[in-house]
């Protein structure tokens, strides 16, 4: 009989565990098989097996035995048989005493040489059993297997929601080195105990292991973690609490040290970050690749990889999974609650990950409100991104849960600049429990740039609900689709010329030589526009102080210039105020557009009619029924007939609501008529 790695493989069992206890295999007394005869005594064979340690470690290791007693000496036959023998994760082989930096905890820890991450929300602490089982922890240690013993314990408690603790090695020398502990995770939101190293205080931890509590009774159970790095670093063991915290939900560690040392970088501390720029070996104006070759600084978080190694975009990746950690994504503290990074198994119904599909190991975020204050949000920033000219988007994986809850926003945050909106995925939303995808186009002449994910809960009392994200990602586009700017710079499309917005960030070239667009920013009144009389648009100043869109809201598409608001007072529902253009030529090309910015708070709407001679407005060729805050439309115009482009603001609610328009723009194709065939009224519907 042969045990080795093959065959452990093939058991799904840890085989860097079970190849050793099968190079101790001694021998065997007697067969694998017996067999005894009609009418034989009885007979034994006797398998020994190799050196392992007990149950209790601080005695000497023992072999275990499998006895076959075979026949009664009556005048039946039998058969005993064995095959397939599989140590568990416990085969721990090794002598106690042969443990490296060995921590029992049965003097405290003071001779143990690991120490609580003091800038952690919660703290590893050590307890006896007799405490344990007070608080309805394991009430044996794993060294002495009674009341007396001690262990490290951590206690999730109501309040400790998505919190966790860390527990730090000493700095370790490049190496390879293998720890061995025992550790049990006891309740169901206990949620997981993660073995990570690091080489950099500030810097992002690498995954070595991880177990998930499965809310099964807690019993001791062993590990054995191989590390094997090629700089300083250090182990950090982290205890993670759950959503739902109970006084039932612990984590516990006993019996750890080394079975193979870990070399200890004497008087070594680990650099709060790595330094990417070393003035001894690159110049004024490079950083330096982890490689030591040197790169322009520009050249760093700048979405494409220049160092050979690719170590400029390390700490700004394109894309996160959440598998290992926040990929360089931090939780805005100020948001008043925090992304959890969750596993699908027991999180809210969400039974897979997008990533890997699986219903055990996949990792997603979270955000949710029971339990938690009305009216907060969560709030995940980016690292920061040297954006290239040619467009960018920020795509990632939802699943809404629960459906009352709020809004998901995607938003972008220039440096040196306040917030810009790119998407809100409003409370409204009725596709929920499901993934769904969905994208976000960065504006231009936004060159360094940070990433908001921000979940806002919408009611002020306790719900079920909430967001899951996955699979974040930015991705940039290497050429320009279809114009470039004359400084061979930025990229911008042929719906952006002559919009009434720069979208060539250097020269300005998209909204130069535009005598044929017919535009207006209402900077000098209505232009080519005619309103209503009956409820009249009003035209506002940015500069004016009062409190419509300028101020409330700040973002005017021409900075001080002016724009048209539609003030709507409460319980005016059904009221309405239009606007009409010149009169255009048939057109059915395609290439008839009229662009505009616009505002629409949710109790208005905002509606693009086409209008022939005299006749009543046609279907709606566009609508939109709440923005809050700017955005740009395009609208494709086709009529085989004269016609008017009407626009409707009105209110559809008993609240008060506003409406903007502002930097409106009908390509060249859209042509004059220069008589009309018959008059076009001006009157609203």
């Amino acid at each position: 009989m042969q045990l080795g790695c093959s065959m452990c493989r093939q058991n799904n069992i840890l085989c860097s565990l079970a190849a050793v206890c099968a190079e101790k295999i001694i021998s065997y007394a007697g067969s694998v098989f017996a067999v005894s005869q009609e009418g034989s005594e009885s007979s034994r064979a006797v398998l020994v097996g190799p050196y392992l340690a007990g149950v209790d470690p601080a005695k000497e290791p023992c072999k275990p035995l499998i006895l076959a007693t075979l026949g009664d000496g009556g005048s039946r036959s039998g058969v005993v048989a064995v095959d397939d023998i599989i140590f568990s994760e416990s085969c721990l082989d090794a002598k106690l005493e042969t443990i490296h930096d060995l921590c029992t905890y049965e003097d405290g820890s003071s001779s143990c040489p690991w120490t609580n991450d003091d800038d952690r929300p919660l703290q590893w602490s050590v307890i006896q059993g007799s405490e344990a089982g007070q608080n309805m922890a394991l009430r044996r240690d794993h060294t002495t297997q009674d009341l007396s013993g001690h262990y490290l314990y951590l206690d999730s408690m109501p309040g400790h929601e998505g919190l966790s603790a860390r527990y730090l090695s000493k700095v370790f020398q490049p190496g390879s080195c293998e720890l061995v502990l025992w550790y049990y995770l006891g309740g169901s939101n206990a949620d997981k105990l993660s073995i990570y190293t690091r080489q950099t205080i500030e810097g992002s931890l690498q995954l070595e292991w991880r177990k998930f509590s499965d809310g099964s009774r807690p019993t001791w159970k062993a590990a054995v973690v191989t590390f094997d790095q090629t700089s300083n670093f250090q182990i950090v063991i982290e205890g993670s609490a759950g959503s739902f915290t109970t006084s039932a939900d612990h984590v516990g560690i006993d019996d750890m040290g080394f079975r193979v040392a870990c070399d200890v970088a004497e008087n070594a501390v680990l650099p709060r970050r790595r330094e990417i720029h070393d003035q001894g070996r690159c110049g004024n104006h490079e950083y330096s690749c982890s490689d030591d070759t040197c790169q322009p600084k520009e050249l760093f978080c700048d979405t494409k990889a220049d160092c050979q190694d690719e170590s400029d975009e390390a700490k700004c990746p394109l894309q996160c999974n959440f598998d290992d950690g926040l990929c360089h994504w931090t939780n805005d503290v100020t948001a008043g609650n925090s992304w959890i990074n969750g596993t699908s198994y027991d999180k809210y119904g969400i039974m897979k990950d997008h990533t890997s599909k699986s219903d055990s190991t996949g990792l997603f975020l979270y955000i949710d409100v029971h339990g938690l204050p009305g009216y907060q949000s969560a709030q995940l920033v980016s690292p920061k991104w040297t954006l290239p000219p040619q467009q960018c988007r920020v795509s990632l994986w939802y699943y809404r849960f629960g459906a009352n809850y709020g809004s998901l926003s995607i938003k972008v945050r220039p440096e040196g600049e306040s917030d810009k909106d790119l998407l809100t995925l409003a409370s409204s939303l009725g596709n929920f429990n499901q993934w769904l995808k969905v994208s976000a186009p960065i504006p231009n002449c936004i060159s360094t740039a940070q990433i908001l994910l921000t979940a806002q809960n919408s009611f002020g009392n306790l719900q079920h609900g909430g967001y899951a994200i996955d699979d974040v990602s930015l991705e940039c586009d290497d050429t320009c689709p279809d114009h470039q700017c004359s400084d061979g710079g930025y990229c911008h499309t042929s719906s952006q010329v002559c919009d009434l917005t720069v979208d060539c960030c250097l020269d300005g070239s998209d909204e130069e030589h535009c005598e044929d667009y017919n535009t207006c920013s209402f900077d000098d009144g209505l232009c080519v526009w005619v309103q209503d009389e009956h409820m009249p648009w009003t035209r506002h100043d940015g500069v004016m102080k009062r409190a419509t869109l300028e101020e409330e809201h700040g973002d005017i598409p021409n900075g001080n210039g002016a724009f048209l608001e539609a003030h709507f007072k409460e319980k005016s529902k059904g009221h309405k105020s239009t606007l009409h253009s010149y009169v255009i030529q048939p057109t059915t090309g395609g290439t008839c557009q009229l662009r505009f910015s616009y505002f629409v708070q949710s109790s208005t709407m905002l509606t693009v009619f086409i209008r022939h001679l005299n006749e009543e407005p046609e279907d709606h060729i566009w609508q939109n029924s709440g923005t809050d805050s700017w955005k740009k439309a395009e609208v494709t115009l086709s009529s085989d007939k004269q016609f008017k482009v009407m626009i409707e603001a009105s209110s559809t609610s008993t609240k008060e609501g506003l409406v903007g328009f502002d930097s409106s723009s009908f390509t060249p194709s859209c042509d004059i008529a220069e008589e009309e065939t018959s008059p076009i009224s001006n009157s609203g519907r």
